[in-house]
């Protein structure tokens, strides 16, 4: 009870307490020596790491540490301590470096600089906090750029660059050691070389440094070695080629093992040197690797001199071998031709030097240009450059004898087209366009076209055409080459000889055909004298069966062969009057001297004779008549003492004889024909396994040489028509021209060499016939007469 009433009643004034509400904001204080506590732990975190011993703490309590300092405004300081630990870390560095000997500084280097930025990239992980909220928002460094800074500074280029030089001398060492062909480098010398090229790479001196002291040492060094290599090998090209490749792929793998920013630079100079500065050497061996045909040689030749950007020396020494070649081939072979001693090739001999055909010159050539396209398309890989230098060399050959080229590439195809042999289509084909390859760089390809449509004719009228589509071809492609207008006249030889065969057909079918005289054919080829080369009238061609036939092709006026038998006579009048019915107004005029016979012996054989010997060979038609005196002969005849001798000796004294001669002939193959020899017919022929065979005539030297000339002639007649037609054209359009001008106009407009001699010729010419006159006060100036 009295507890109870000792109690303060409840809501009185002595029940209520005070109620105290604190702030719980108010940050806790540090201790004093929180900043020197936090720093000691990293400070002993740094030291240990770069000396690579255990830390006590972890990273993580460390990256904390590193935050709560800065949390608490301390990152400048930490900062600062952090770079100031750094730097005596890198100036320990510099004091073993300092102390390392020279012979082994790379080693050294190498791991001085590998343990520091390992152990910097650790210190940068503790101190990413620092990195990411105090450096890189106030562009300080960061501490991993801090530390290669400081290293660069107080390593590498400290004290006059000591260290520096050191290192540069340390990797000339290891350089020459490792571009020793004759050694293989060690996989430590790489990684040495290798981890210096990291570490300037890395502090930013590979470009200003590093790179150009590689390229400087690079081409000392690699100098003496070229020249030391040339005086061993003598200079060979070969070896010295070799030892190029060795030595770039040797460069190529140091470039590979210390990837310098400049490698570039030092792969050049290594060329340069090497390459460059020796291109003679190499240029020295390209004529005998041309001429061997060696495409593997001249391919790293051409490698080489592209990567120096030599490519023209190269280029020029091509072509000038290749001018050389074609000009040695044309220039000895005219020379031949002529009958001029031709002195031996020195030296070592290819395939165009001692061609054997017919035709040696454009043999000789074709040869030659294959070679060369092989070579183009192997060795250079049809680079432009070359391919316009063997142009350029192929056109100087063709032209630098003039005409003779153009004349032999006639006959040449003149050959190939009337060859008797088994014609292979695709490579006669392929021929004539490797032909024609030549034909684009003569220049005189009118000197080409005046021979190629004689020798045409001679084939259409001589029945020597093997095959008329082939003969076609070729005019198709001079059509292309030259346009339609120099093709024109062989086409219409191509007409009259189509024509010609109709006509053969409608006298055979005609009244007239009944007339001929028994077992003789007889064919005519009507011709335009238009048409045909150096022909002023209609040629016409025998051709007979059994007892004679003739073939006809004359460039002249009809000159006599000898007395026609009188079934010849008889088939020529009986054609003459068929072809008056056909055509009122035109008369033939007949040409016999190129007549073709077929005659049939009584050995069963067919032969195939020129007219003047069918003349001879009928005279012995009865093979029990007496022997015939060449005095016989020639009254019976009517053939020439001269003609007559050379046709006795292709039947009596030729490798096919179908006469006997008595006395025989004083060499198994040839002999001359006198005028007290007697013949007697051939009773039997074994020597001959074919049934129809021909017998080649003799035909002097002299015949043939005074046919060229004649050709020759009528081309430079053509040549002065067409150059006068070509100055009064310019002159009457220009009115007034300087000599020079009117010479470059003149030249642009004529597909034929102009020589300024023939020019000024018919300049003389054309101003005395009042065409054109000189000016009166400038005498190099002309004017147009109207």
């Amino acid at each position: 009870m009295t507890a109870a009433a000792s109690r303060p009643a409840l809501g009185s004034k002595h029940f209520a307490k005070k109620l105290v509400i604190r702030d719980l904001n108010i940050k806790p204080t540090l201790p004093p020596d929180f900043e020197a506590t936090t720093w000691s732990k990293l400070a002993a975190a740094i030291t240990a790491i770069f000396a690579r011993q255990p830390v006590a703490d972890s990273l993580e309590e460390l990256y904390k540490a590193c935050e709560a300092l800065c949390k608490h405004h301390f990152a400048a300081n930490v900062y600062a301590r952090v770079a100031a630990a750094i730097t005596d870390q890198v100036r320990a560095c510099f004091t073993y470096l300092a102390a390392v000997p020279d012979d082994d500084f790379l080693a050294p280097l190498v791991r001085s600089w590998t343990d520091f930025t390992d152990a910097l990239l650790l210190v940068r992980a503790v101190f990413m906090y620092l990195d990411r909220t105090y450096a890189l928002p106030r562009h300080e460094r960061p501490l991993y750029d801090l530390g290669l800074h400081l290293f660069a500074e107080h390593v590498i280029l400290a004290h006059q660059y000591q260290l520096r030089d050191r290192a540069l001398a340390a990797v000339d060492r290891a350089l020459a050691f490792a571009r020793d062909l004759e050694a293989v480098p060690s996989s430590e010398t790489k990684s040495q070389l290798a981890g210096t090229a990291a570490l300037f790479r890395a502090l930013h001196l590979d470009a200003p440094v590093l790179s150009p002291h590689v390229v400087r040492e690079a081409r000392q060094t690699l100098a003496r070695a070229a020249s030391t290599e040339l005086a061993v090998q003598m200079s060979d090209p070969v070896a010295y080629l070799d030892w190029i490749d060795a030595v770039l792929d040797r460069e190529k793998g140091l470039a590979e093992t210390m990837a310098l920013a400049g490698a570039a630079d030092v792969d050049a100079a290594v060329r340069n040197v090497v390459i460059a500065q020796h291109a003679d050497v190499l240029l020295a061996g390209v004529p005998a690797w041309l001429l061997d045909g060696d495409a593997a040689a001249l391919a790293r030749v051409m490698d080489r001199f592209t990567s120096v950007c030599l490519l023209a020396p190269l280029v020029d020494q091509v072509g000038a071998w290749i001018a050389e070649q074609g000009c040695t081939i044309v220039e000895r072979e005219a020379a031949k031709a002529r009958g001029a001693a031709v002195p031996a090739i020195a030296g070592r001999q290819a395939a165009w030097h001692n061609p054997t055909g017919t035709v040696p010159m454009i043999e000789a050539l074709l040869v030659f240009k294959q070679h060369v396209d092989v070579l183009v398309v192997s060795a250079f890989r049809s680079h432009a450059d070359v391919q316009n230098a063997v142009k350029t060399a192929l056109h100087k050959a063709m032209n630098v004898v003039k005409n003779k080229p153009a004349e032999c590439m006639a006959k040449y195809v003149d050959e190939q087209l009337r060859s008797r042999r088994t014609v292979d289509e695709a490579r006669l084909e392929q021929t004539l366009d490797q032909v024609l390859h030549l034909f684009r760089h003569v220049d005189a390809k009118d000197t080409f076209e005046a021979f190629y449509k004689q020798l045409l004719a001679k084939r259409l009228l001589l029945g020597r055409v093997t095959s008329m589509d082939a003969e076609k071809s070729m005019v198709a492609r001079l059509r292309a080459e030259r346009g339609v207008q120099s093709t024109e006249a062989l086409d219409k030889m191509f007409a009259d000889v189509e024509l010609s065969d109709q006509l053969a057909k409608a006298f055979k079918d005609s009244r007239f055909a009944t007339q001929m005289p028994g077992g003789y054919d007889l064919s005519v080829i009507v011709c335009q004298s238009s048409a045909w080369p150096t022909l002023t009238t209609t040629v016409s061609a025998l051709h007979g069966k059994s007892n004679g036939n003739g073939h006809d092709d004359d460039k002249a006026a009809p000159k006599p062969i000898g007395r026609l038998p009188e079934f010849m006579a008889r088939g020529v009048d009986l054609f003459s009057q068929f072809y008056a019915t056909q055509y009122s107004g035109r008369q033939l005029a007949w040409q016999h001297d190129m007549d073709q016979v077929t005659l049939k012996s009584s050995f069963g054989k067919e032969l195939d004779v020129a007219l003047v010997q069918a003349l001879v060979l009928l005279e012995f038609a009865d093979m029990d008549a007496p022997p015939l005196s060449f005095t016989e002969l020639h009254a019976r005849t009517g053939i020439e003492l001269a003609e007559l001798k050379r046709t006795l000796q292709s039947l009596a004294c030729g490798k096919i004889r179908v006469l006997k001669k008595s006395p025989p002939p004083a060499r198994e193959s040839g002999g001359e024909i006198a005028e007290t020899d007697t013949f007697t017919p051939v009773a039997k022929l074994d020597q001959v396994k074919k049934y129809r065979f021909r017998i080649p005539q003799i035909i002097p030297r002299e015949v043939q040489q005074q046919d060229d000339e004649h050709t020759h002639e009528q081309v430079a007649e053509d040549r002065s028509l067409a150059l006068q037609a070509a100055i009064v054209r310019v002159m009457k359009a220009r009115k007034v021209l300087p000599y020079q001008a009117l010479l470059n106009e003149v030249i642009s407009q004529c597909k034929f060499p102009v020589e300024a001699s023939k020019f000024k010729l018919q300049i003389e010419d054309l101003t005395e016939r009042e065409f054109l006159e000189r000016d009166k006060d400038q005498h190099n100036v002309y004017r147009y007469v109207a």
